[in-house]
């Protein structure tokens, strides 16, 4: 653990498609980042997917890290119920938190998306469109998912422009 805490923003301009792709910018950055007693994830402009068969249905997923050992950690909207989903995949066990985000709909884009994380506290705060939503206990933070960061790979919503 680093004896100075460390910020880590990232902005992401998602896309309005439904699949989502390796992002080696991103995977560079989180690398380093990761690795912070803070992290914060940052997106604008979340649109919806073009195509309203998402699997599972409602669901979009706007960035996931990808870690060695089968854990992931995932920021999902969940369009068809107006959630914020934060899932951890620890060594194949999945927990699933939620919470409620009324600007979360169907076809309606977010303008901003935010997720704090406390990695000492493995807490997350959980912002849309400027405003608190919730805070959320992870199981573990991000950084105490693996201890071989270099197989780190974030997938995330892809850039339109």
């Amino acid at each position: 653990m680093r004896a100075t805490s460390g910020v880590l923003l990232l902005a992401l301009v998602a896309a309005a498609a439904a699949a989502v792709t390796f992002d080696k910018g991103l995977t560079t950055s989180m690398k380093a980042g990761v690795q912070e007693d803070k992290l914060f994830l940052s997106f604008r402009r979340v649109g919806p997917p073009r195509k309203l068969a998402m699997s599972p249905p409602g669901q979009q997923v706007v960035m996931s890290l990808a870690f060695p050992g089968h854990s992931r950690f995932s920021v999902v909207l969940d369009r068809a119920r107006s959630n914020v989903v934060v899932e951890s995949l620890i060594n194949g066990e999945r927990q699933t938190q939620r919470v409620a985000a009324p600007w979360v709909k169907p076809r309606k884009r977010v303008m901003s998306l935010l997720v704090e994380i406390d990695q000492q506290a493995n807490n997350a705060n959980i912002y849309v469109n400027c405003r608190l939503m919730g805070s959320l206990n992870l199981p573990k933070a991000p950084r105490d998912m693996t201890s071989d960061l270099q197989e780190l790979r974030v997938v995330s919503t892809p850039n339109p422009d």
